[in-house]
Formats: structure tokens, sequence, C-alpha cells
């Protein structure tokens, strides 16, 4: 599951031709000693290009990068060089800063937690004053699952903290964490029955609520059938690859399980056509063959993919194909 809490691009090479035109523009040439005369039609001809409407220069990068995920709060240079990113909206990243640097218009989400949130928030104060909140996640410490049943917590997220991350310069929302409404649903220990159905509610009424922005969907493969039209972008986290083990060291899933996962998006892409799949995937940023297979295999199957570290913290390059 993506934090924004825990969240090395190469440089990109945006080469536009240096005509040195003192050069170019010479009528002699020194040669074996002697001065030769050069014809002056190409000077002439150079001269007539020069007047003509210039051509913007193509970006020539081997690897363009569409999409990315960045949970730090340094600024890099190569935040510019997406055209789909996905920041922590308490990151204090200047976006203007990110995109005048940007060849191509951006489209740059922020991150928004619907069914826990973290202590670090400042609001979760009003989510503890309102009791808003159930007990402690086990795998994120400090994270808290939020009983996103109460209207309290719907009024909340589209009355404060959706309009602040919008009104901050992002173009749209990451919806993160909706995976937890069904599991607390059927948790043995405490089920909540009905909160699935309430973070189907909440998505539904922030896209009537904010119907000219963008909206991606982190996972929730489930509720996909309910969700579909009321979202434009969805993100396949972990389904090719996952941190396990008590040191979150990446392992490959079974390829059973990844093709199922494949095969439940591409429907949901057939019955809703402009709906965009991206995978996100963690992997050893050195093991650059196994992150270009990661590559490889994702947009074989019709996703625009991120390859990083769990952290998410570091821009870490797809290897040169």
């Amino acid at each position: 599951m993506a934090r924004a809490r825990r969240a090395a691009l190469r440089t990109l090479d945006w080469p536009y031709r240096n005509h040195d035109l003192r050069r170019c523009l010479s009528a002699t040439a020194t040669r074996c000693g002697r001065p030769v005369t050069r014809s002056v039609l190409p000077v002439l001809l150079l001269l007539l290009t020069m007047l003509l409407p210039a051509s913007k220069p193509a970006h020539t990068e081997q690897n363009p990068r569409r999409f990315g995920v960045y949970y730090g709060e340094r600024f890099d240079p190569q935040l510019s060089a997406f055209d789909v990113l996905v920041l922590d909206a308490d990151s204090g990243l200047d976006l203007g800063r990110i995109r005048k640097r940007a060849k191509a218009r951006q489209l740059i989400l922020g991150y928004l937690a619907l069914c826990e949130v973290d202590s670090s928030r400042s609001f979760v104060w009003k989510t503890r004053q309102a009791r808003l909140l159930l007990h402690e996640s086990r795998a994120w410490p400090g994270s808290f699952y939020i009983d996103i049943r109460r209207p309290e917590w719907r009024r909340l997220v589209i009355d404060e903290i959706a309009p602040s991350i919008l009104n901050a310069g992002f173009d749209g929302l990451f919806l993160d964490t909706i995976d937890d409404a069904p599991w607390l649903e059927t948790n043995a220990d405490s089920p909540l029955p009905g909160i699935t159905a309430a973070a189907v509610a909440l998505v539904q009424q922030i896209r009537l609520s904010f119907p000219n922005r963008r909206l991606m969907l982190n996972r929730g493969f489930d509720l996909l059938p309910k969700l579909e039209r009321d979202i434009d972008m969805v993100l396949a986290e972990s389904i090719l690859t996952t941190s396990g083990g008590g040191e979150r060291k990446p392992i490959r899933l079974p390829e059973e399980s990844y093709y199922g996962r494949v095969k439940e998006l591409q429907s949901a892409q057939a019955r809703q056509t402009n709906l965009k799949l991206y995978s996100l995937d963690y992997w050893d940023p050195t093991d650059r063959a196994g992150i270009r297979d990661i590559y490889a295999i994702q947009r074989a199957n019709g996703f625009e993919p991120y390859v990083s570290t769990s952290t998410l913290t570091k821009l870490v390059p797809e290897p040169a194909r």
C-alpha cells in the first residue's frame, strides 16, 4: 500500500541544436595552410532557413518518463520530466517550479488516504476530536484506520481536505487505502458492516464535488465495477512485485496472481474505454536487468509503469533498453 509518509532519475537530455553561426557564415576557411574560398550558396540557404518559423526541438531521451510517484520533500529537477506525477500533498514542493521546467503539460496528483490517517497529518486532531479513529495499523505504525461510515469524515474530506489539496495547485487526487474497507468489513476481531459501501459512496461523492478534477484510484480492484465510471485512472500497485518479509525485500508474485489482476483491469478498461491503467512496482534499484524486465512486462499488458523502492522518497531511473 502506498504511503505519503513512507515514500534518482538520470539526467534527461533536452538537446537544442547549437548552430555556430559565425562558423557557418564564414565564406573562407583555412585549409592546408591556404585560405580556400567556399561557395556562397550554402550561406544563402542558411539565411533563408533562419527566416522560416523555428520548429520545436524533439525530446530525444530514450526512455521518456510517463508516470512516477514521489513522496520525498526535496526538489529534484527530474520531477519535471514526468507526464503524470503523484506527490505527497504535504511535501511542500513548489508545483510551479516543477511545471516551469517541464517540456509539456503535466498532470500532478496529490495524495489523499481515504480509510486511514497518519498521526503526522495536520488534520488528525479533528479526527480524534470527532472520535473517528479505530485501531492502529499493524503494518504501518502511526497510521490509524478511520470509520469512514461516519458523516463527519465525509464532510471533512469533501469540505476541507480535498479542497486544500486542490487549492494548493494539484490537478487532481490520488486516492489511497481504499482496500482497507473490504478488510475492515470482514475483520474477524471487530467487523464493520457497511464500511465497503461507505468507501464507494465517498469516492462517488468526491467525483460529484470535483467533476473537473482527475482522480486516480490505488488498487480497489474488487470495487472497480462500482467505481470505474467515477475515476479516470487506476494504479495497479504491487500486482507483479511486492515487498515482503521484515526487511521488505522485493519479490515477484506468482504469475497466476498477476495475470488474474491484469484480466480484471483490462475488463474494466474495456467497459470504460477512457480509463487509463498505471502500475507501481518495488524492486532493488541496483538490479537494472530486473527493473528493465518489469517495465517490459507491464507495458506489454497495457500499463504505464513505474518502478521504485518501497519508501518512494527517491526517483529511480528506468534503465536504458
